[in-house]
């Protein structure tokens, strides 16, 4: 004659459900290490062709290891990468030779060993936002 132990039923539930819990807690963590994403910020074209990302979700350690700006189909490394954070928020400052024409752009910038591309054309056309300023009766 085979015994069952009724406490066997009841533990086994309560496996499933840790193991449940378990995924639930990891695909939640990877959703949020995901969930950094890398923007742009801004332009300048004065000396040099200057461009600023940011990523307000960045890990405390920021290593990059290349910055590629894609520009009319041509690939082009940058001269200077500057990286700062703080409180987990990323200002990435790249410095590329000067451009005269900007068609197709976008940034191709390896983070912490992980390859991830910035569309900075759609940056670059989309309407500024106004911003208080005071002319002093000027």
């Amino acid at each position: 004659m085979i015994e069952i132990d009724a406490n066997f039923a009841t533990s086994n539930s309560n496996f499933n459900h840790m193991k449940k819990l378990f995924f639930i807690l990891a695909l939640s963590l990877m959703m949020l290490e995901a969930s950094a994403e890398i923007k742009f910020r801004s332009i300048d074209n004065l000396d040099d062709t200057n461009i600023v990302l940011v990523d307000k979700n960045a890990p405390q350690k920021v290593e990059i290891t290349d910055a590629v700006l894609c520009n009319s189909g041509k690939e082009y490394t940058a001269k200077e990468i500057r990286c700062d954070v703080i409180d987990n928020f990323a200002t990435y400052k790249l410095k590329f030779k000067r451009f005269t024409t900007f068609k197709d752009c976008k940034v191709i910038l390896t983070v912490n060993s992980k390859k991830t591309t910035i569309d900075i054309q759609n940056g670059m056309t989309a309407p500024m936002r106004e911003t208080n300023t005071k002319t002093n009766g000027l």
